[in-house]
Protein backbone atom coordinates (compact mmCIF):
# COMPACT_ATOMS: atom_id res chain seq x y z
CA UNK A 1 0.00 0.00 0.00
CA UNK A 2 1.47 3.32 -1.08
CA UNK A 3 0.94 5.51 1.98
CA UNK A 4 2.16 9.09 1.66
CA UNK A 5 5.61 9.78 3.16
CA UNK A 6 5.96 12.96 5.20
CA UNK A 7 9.10 14.82 6.21
CA UNK A 8 9.23 17.18 9.18
CA UNK A 9 11.38 20.30 9.17
CA UNK A 10 11.80 22.90 11.89
CA UNK A 11 12.09 26.55 10.91
CA UNK A 12 11.81 30.03 12.29
CA UNK A 13 9.58 32.76 10.97
CA UNK A 14 12.39 34.56 9.18
CA UNK A 15 13.31 31.45 7.17
CA UNK A 16 9.84 30.84 5.74
CA UNK A 17 8.01 33.37 3.60
CA UNK A 18 4.72 33.02 1.80
CA UNK A 19 4.06 34.49 -1.63
CA UNK A 20 0.50 34.81 -2.96
CA UNK A 21 0.26 35.51 -6.67
CA UNK A 22 -2.76 36.44 -8.73
CA UNK A 23 -5.38 33.69 -8.78
CA UNK A 24 -4.45 32.60 -5.24
CA UNK A 25 -1.35 30.79 -6.55
CA UNK A 26 0.42 30.20 -3.24
CA UNK A 27 4.12 29.49 -2.82
CA UNK A 28 6.26 29.14 0.28
CA UNK A 29 9.96 29.96 0.22
CA UNK A 30 12.26 28.46 2.84
CA UNK A 31 16.01 29.20 2.73
CA UNK A 32 15.77 30.01 -0.97
CA UNK A 33 13.87 26.82 -1.87
CA UNK A 34 10.33 27.16 -3.26
CA UNK A 35 7.48 24.84 -2.27
CA UNK A 36 3.81 24.53 -3.08
CA UNK A 37 1.24 24.14 -0.29
CA UNK A 38 -1.83 21.93 -0.23
CA UNK A 39 -5.19 23.67 -0.25
CA UNK A 40 -6.14 21.93 2.99
CA UNK A 41 -2.89 22.97 4.69
CA UNK A 42 -3.34 26.56 3.55
CA UNK A 43 -6.91 26.67 4.90
CA UNK A 44 -5.77 25.14 8.20
CA UNK A 45 -3.03 27.73 8.56
CA UNK A 46 -5.44 30.60 7.87
CA UNK A 47 -7.70 29.28 10.64
CA UNK A 48 -4.75 29.20 13.06
CA UNK A 49 -4.17 32.90 12.51
CA UNK A 50 -7.92 33.51 12.78
CA UNK A 51 -8.64 34.30 9.16
CA UNK A 52 -11.59 32.61 7.53
CA UNK A 53 -10.46 30.79 4.35
CA UNK A 54 -13.61 32.09 2.68
CA UNK A 55 -12.95 35.68 3.77
CA UNK A 56 -9.33 35.52 2.59
CA UNK A 57 -10.58 35.68 -0.99
CA UNK A 58 -11.83 39.22 -0.36
CA UNK A 59 -8.61 40.52 1.27
CA UNK A 60 -6.03 42.36 -0.82
CA UNK A 61 -3.32 39.82 -1.75
CA UNK A 62 -0.40 42.04 -0.67
CA UNK A 63 -2.10 42.73 2.68
CA UNK A 64 -2.84 39.02 3.20
CA UNK A 65 0.74 38.08 2.34
CA UNK A 66 2.18 40.63 4.82
CA UNK A 67 -0.24 39.50 7.52
CA UNK A 68 0.73 35.82 7.17
CA UNK A 69 4.48 36.52 7.06
CA UNK A 70 4.31 38.79 10.13
CA UNK A 71 2.32 36.11 11.97
CA UNK A 72 4.97 33.49 11.15
CA UNK A 73 7.70 35.72 12.60
CA UNK A 74 5.64 36.47 15.71
CA UNK A 75 4.78 32.82 16.37
CA UNK A 76 8.36 31.67 15.97
CA UNK A 77 9.59 34.06 18.67
CA UNK A 78 8.00 31.95 21.41
CA UNK A 79 7.19 28.59 19.77
CA UNK A 80 9.18 26.15 17.69
CA UNK A 81 7.61 25.93 14.24
CA UNK A 82 7.32 22.82 12.12
CA UNK A 83 6.38 22.27 8.51
CA UNK A 84 5.27 18.92 7.14
CA UNK A 85 6.29 18.15 3.57
CA UNK A 86 5.20 15.55 1.06
CA UNK A 87 7.80 15.71 -1.67
CA UNK A 88 7.93 19.30 -2.83
CA UNK A 89 4.58 20.23 -1.30
CA UNK A 90 4.04 21.59 2.18
CA UNK A 91 1.03 19.80 3.60
CA UNK A 92 0.63 21.75 6.82
CA UNK A 93 2.37 24.11 9.23
CA UNK A 94 2.15 23.91 13.01
CA UNK A 95 4.02 24.18 16.26
CA UNK A 96 6.45 21.68 17.77
CA UNK A 97 6.75 19.30 19.50
CA UNK A 98 4.59 17.02 17.37
CA UNK A 99 4.80 13.26 17.79
CA UNK A 100 2.15 11.50 15.70
CA UNK A 101 1.83 7.73 15.47
CA UNK A 102 2.94 6.67 12.01
CA UNK A 103 0.33 5.21 9.68
CA UNK A 104 2.63 2.46 8.47
CA UNK A 105 3.42 1.42 12.05
CA UNK A 106 -0.29 1.08 12.84
CA UNK A 107 -0.95 -1.04 9.76
CA UNK A 108 2.12 -3.19 10.36
CA UNK A 109 1.14 -3.98 13.95
CA UNK A 110 -2.47 -4.72 12.96
CA UNK A 111 -1.30 -7.16 10.28
CA UNK A 112 1.18 -8.74 12.68
CA UNK A 113 -1.33 -9.14 15.53
CA UNK A 114 -3.92 -11.15 13.52
CA UNK A 115 -6.74 -10.16 15.92
CA UNK A 116 -8.59 -7.97 13.42
CA UNK A 117 -9.76 -8.16 9.83
CA UNK A 118 -8.95 -4.96 7.98
CA UNK A 119 -12.31 -4.28 6.31
CA UNK A 120 -11.80 -0.74 5.01
CA UNK A 121 -9.01 1.80 4.73
CA UNK A 122 -8.85 5.32 3.34
CA UNK A 123 -6.22 8.03 3.57
CA UNK A 124 -5.30 11.47 2.33
CA UNK A 125 -3.19 14.35 3.61
CA UNK A 126 -5.63 14.93 6.45
CA UNK A 127 -5.17 11.47 7.91
CA UNK A 128 -5.81 7.75 7.90
CA UNK A 129 -9.17 6.06 8.57
CA UNK A 130 -9.36 2.31 9.24
CA UNK A 131 -12.28 -0.03 9.93
CA UNK A 132 -11.46 -3.29 11.70
CA UNK A 133 -13.57 -6.33 12.52
CA UNK A 134 -12.69 -8.24 15.70
CA UNK A 135 -12.22 -11.96 15.07
CA UNK A 136 -12.55 -12.80 18.79
CA UNK A 137 -16.14 -11.61 19.16
CA UNK A 138 -18.91 -13.88 17.80
CA UNK A 139 -21.24 -12.48 15.19
CA UNK A 140 -24.94 -11.76 15.72
CA UNK A 141 -27.29 -13.30 13.16
CA UNK A 142 -30.92 -12.33 13.89
CA UNK A 143 -31.99 -13.77 10.53
CA UNK A 144 -30.13 -16.31 8.44
CA UNK A 145 -27.55 -14.52 6.33
CA UNK A 146 -28.11 -11.17 8.08
CA UNK A 147 -24.81 -10.87 9.93
CA UNK A 148 -23.86 -8.20 12.47
CA UNK A 149 -20.26 -7.93 13.64
CA UNK A 150 -18.43 -5.86 16.21
CA UNK A 151 -15.81 -3.58 14.75
CA UNK A 152 -13.39 -0.77 15.49
CA UNK A 153 -12.97 2.54 13.69
CA UNK A 154 -9.54 4.18 14.03
CA UNK A 155 -8.55 7.64 12.83
CA UNK A 156 -5.04 9.02 12.85
CA UNK A 157 -3.13 11.94 11.37
CA UNK A 158 0.54 12.68 10.72
CA UNK A 159 -0.12 16.22 9.54
CA UNK A 160 -1.68 18.18 12.42
CA UNK A 161 -5.09 16.78 11.50
CA UNK A 162 -7.36 15.25 14.12
CA UNK A 163 -5.78 13.52 17.10
CA UNK A 164 -5.79 9.75 17.06
CA UNK A 165 -9.18 8.36 18.08
CA UNK A 166 -10.66 4.87 18.40
CA UNK A 167 -14.35 3.94 18.40
CA UNK A 168 -16.19 0.64 18.46
CA UNK A 169 -19.34 0.02 16.44
CA UNK A 170 -21.79 -2.65 15.29
CA UNK A 171 -21.68 -3.22 11.54
CA UNK A 172 -24.46 -4.97 9.66
CA UNK A 173 -22.58 -6.80 6.93
CA UNK A 174 -25.46 -8.24 4.90
CA UNK A 175 -28.65 -6.31 4.39
CA UNK A 176 -31.44 -6.53 1.84
CA UNK A 177 -33.10 -3.19 2.55
CA UNK A 178 -30.29 -0.64 2.62
CA UNK A 179 -29.77 -0.31 6.37
CA UNK A 180 -26.15 -0.21 7.51
CA UNK A 181 -26.86 -0.26 11.26
CA UNK A 182 -23.50 1.30 12.04
CA UNK A 183 -24.29 2.03 15.68
CA UNK A 184 -21.60 3.74 17.75
CA UNK A 185 -20.33 2.06 20.87
CA UNK A 186 -17.43 2.80 23.17
CA UNK A 187 -14.79 5.33 22.18
CA UNK A 188 -11.69 6.99 23.48
CA UNK A 189 -9.40 9.83 22.45
CA UNK A 190 -5.93 9.32 23.97
CA UNK A 191 -4.48 12.14 26.01
CA UNK A 192 -1.03 13.58 25.37
CA UNK A 193 0.70 11.05 27.65
CA UNK A 194 -0.92 8.13 25.81
CA UNK A 195 -0.03 9.59 22.42
CA UNK A 196 3.60 9.77 23.48
CA UNK A 197 3.46 6.09 24.45
CA UNK A 198 2.01 5.21 21.05
CA UNK A 199 4.74 7.25 19.35
CA UNK A 200 7.45 5.32 21.22
CA UNK A 201 5.80 1.91 20.74
CA UNK A 202 2.71 1.33 18.59
CA UNK A 203 2.00 -2.00 20.33
CA UNK A 204 0.52 0.01 23.23
CA UNK A 205 -2.11 1.36 20.82
CA UNK A 206 -2.98 -2.13 19.58
CA UNK A 207 -3.39 -3.34 23.18
CA UNK A 208 -5.75 -0.45 23.95
CA UNK A 209 -7.78 -1.18 20.80
CA UNK A 210 -8.18 -4.84 21.78
CA UNK A 211 -9.31 -3.86 25.28
CA UNK A 212 -11.87 -1.44 23.88
CA UNK A 213 -13.20 -4.04 21.47
CA UNK A 214 -13.78 -6.56 24.27
CA UNK A 215 -15.80 -3.95 26.17
CA UNK A 216 -18.06 -3.77 23.14
CA UNK A 217 -18.79 -7.49 23.52
CA UNK A 218 -21.00 -6.52 26.48
CA UNK A 219 -23.09 -4.39 24.09
CA UNK A 220 -23.28 -7.33 21.68
CA UNK A 221 -24.67 -9.60 24.41
CA UNK A 222 -27.23 -6.97 25.40
CA UNK A 223 -28.29 -6.65 21.78
CA UNK A 224 -28.78 -10.42 21.50
CA UNK A 225 -31.04 -10.39 24.54
CA UNK A 226 -33.15 -7.56 23.12
CA UNK A 227 -33.31 -8.31 19.43
CA UNK A 228 -35.75 -11.25 19.78
CA UNK A 229 -38.29 -9.37 21.87
CA UNK A 230 -41.67 -8.16 20.64
CA UNK A 231 -42.44 -4.47 20.87
CA UNK A 232 -45.11 -3.35 23.29
CA UNK A 233 -48.11 -1.27 22.22
CA UNK A 234 -46.56 2.08 23.15
CA UNK A 235 -43.32 1.28 21.30
CA UNK A 236 -45.30 0.28 18.22
CA UNK A 237 -47.18 3.57 18.31
CA UNK A 238 -43.91 5.46 18.75
CA UNK A 239 -42.75 3.83 15.49
CA UNK A 240 -46.01 4.73 13.78
CA UNK A 241 -45.76 8.37 14.91
CA UNK A 242 -42.18 8.56 13.59
CA UNK A 243 -43.33 7.33 10.20
CA UNK A 244 -46.20 9.84 10.07
CA UNK A 245 -43.59 12.62 10.03
CA UNK A 246 -42.73 11.48 6.49
CA UNK A 247 -45.91 9.68 5.36
CA UNK A 248 -49.65 9.82 5.94
CA UNK A 249 -51.29 7.41 8.38
CA UNK A 250 -52.23 4.84 5.72
CA UNK A 251 -48.66 4.67 4.41
CA UNK A 252 -47.33 4.32 7.96
CA UNK A 253 -49.74 1.41 8.46
CA UNK A 254 -48.49 -0.17 5.25
CA UNK A 255 -44.82 0.16 6.27
CA UNK A 256 -45.43 -1.48 9.64
CA UNK A 257 -47.85 -4.01 8.11
CA UNK A 258 -50.39 -2.77 10.63
CA UNK A 259 -54.16 -2.98 10.05
CA UNK A 260 -56.18 0.22 10.44
CA UNK A 261 -58.67 -1.28 12.94
CA UNK A 262 -55.85 -2.84 14.93
CA UNK A 263 -54.03 0.48 15.17
CA UNK A 264 -57.19 2.26 16.33
CA UNK A 265 -57.72 -0.38 19.00
CA UNK A 266 -54.10 -0.05 20.22
CA UNK A 267 -54.43 3.75 20.44
CA UNK A 268 -57.68 3.38 22.38
CA UNK A 269 -56.05 0.91 24.80
CA UNK A 270 -53.09 3.22 25.41
CA UNK A 271 -55.34 6.23 26.12
CA UNK A 272 -57.50 4.27 28.54
CA UNK A 273 -54.44 2.92 30.34
CA UNK A 274 -52.90 6.36 30.73
CA UNK A 275 -56.14 7.75 32.16
CA UNK A 276 -56.35 4.92 34.70
CA UNK A 277 -52.66 5.25 35.63
CA UNK A 278 -53.18 8.91 36.56
CA UNK A 279 -55.24 7.77 39.56
CA UNK A 280 -52.98 4.86 40.56
CA UNK A 281 -49.78 4.79 42.56
CA UNK A 282 -46.56 3.96 40.75
CA UNK A 283 -46.44 0.42 42.17
CA UNK A 284 -50.02 -0.29 41.05
CA UNK A 285 -49.90 1.20 37.57
CA UNK A 286 -51.05 -0.83 34.56
CA UNK A 287 -48.12 -1.95 32.42
CA UNK A 288 -47.83 -1.81 28.66
CA UNK A 289 -49.08 -4.75 26.62
CA UNK A 290 -46.86 -6.82 24.35
CA UNK A 291 -47.83 -7.07 20.68
CA UNK A 292 -47.23 -9.77 18.09
CA UNK A 293 -44.76 -7.52 16.25
CA UNK A 294 -41.10 -8.55 16.54
CA UNK A 295 -38.69 -5.68 17.25
CA UNK A 296 -36.22 -6.73 14.58
CA UNK A 297 -38.96 -7.07 11.96
CA UNK A 298 -40.27 -3.58 12.77
CA UNK A 299 -36.69 -2.26 12.56
CA UNK A 300 -36.35 -3.76 9.08
CA UNK A 301 -39.67 -2.27 7.96
CA UNK A 302 -38.60 1.21 9.08
CA UNK A 303 -35.12 1.09 7.56
CA UNK A 304 -36.59 -0.29 4.34
CA UNK A 305 -38.89 2.75 4.19
CA UNK A 306 -35.80 4.96 4.50
CA UNK A 307 -34.86 4.10 0.91
CA UNK A 308 -37.83 5.98 -0.52
CA UNK A 309 -37.62 9.33 1.27
CA UNK A 310 -35.41 12.41 1.13
CA UNK A 311 -31.83 12.23 2.36
CA UNK A 312 -32.61 14.08 5.61
CA UNK A 313 -35.66 11.92 6.35
CA UNK A 314 -33.68 8.80 5.48
CA UNK A 315 -31.03 9.67 8.07
CA UNK A 316 -33.70 10.31 10.68
CA UNK A 317 -35.38 6.96 10.02
CA UNK A 318 -32.02 5.16 10.08
CA UNK A 319 -31.13 6.74 13.44
CA UNK A 320 -34.53 5.91 14.87
CA UNK A 321 -34.34 2.34 13.58
CA UNK A 322 -30.89 1.87 15.08
CA UNK A 323 -32.03 3.21 18.46
CA UNK A 324 -34.86 0.65 18.51
CA UNK A 325 -32.34 -2.15 18.82
CA UNK A 326 -31.43 -0.85 22.28
CA UNK A 327 -34.96 -0.71 23.63
CA UNK A 328 -35.26 -2.76 26.79
CA UNK A 329 -38.16 -4.59 28.33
Amino acid sequence: MNLPKYNYQSFNGEQLKIRINEGQNIQLICDGETFGISQWGYCQFLKKIRISPHSSNTIDLDLLEDLINNTLIRLSTYRSMLMIKRGNTIVNIGVAPYMPTRHEDILRYIEKDKTFDLSQISFNDRGLSISLLDERIPVIEPKKGDVIRCGISLNNSETFGQNISVESYLLRLVCTNGSTMREKGHCFVPDQKQRRRYFSNTSYLIDDIKSLSLKHDVTRKQLISIIDKNVNDEELMRCWQMLTKMFDGDRADFVLQLKYDERKEIIKTIKERKEKNRTLSYSNRIMTESTEYNLYDVFNHITDAAKNVSYHDSLELQRFGGSMLYWRN
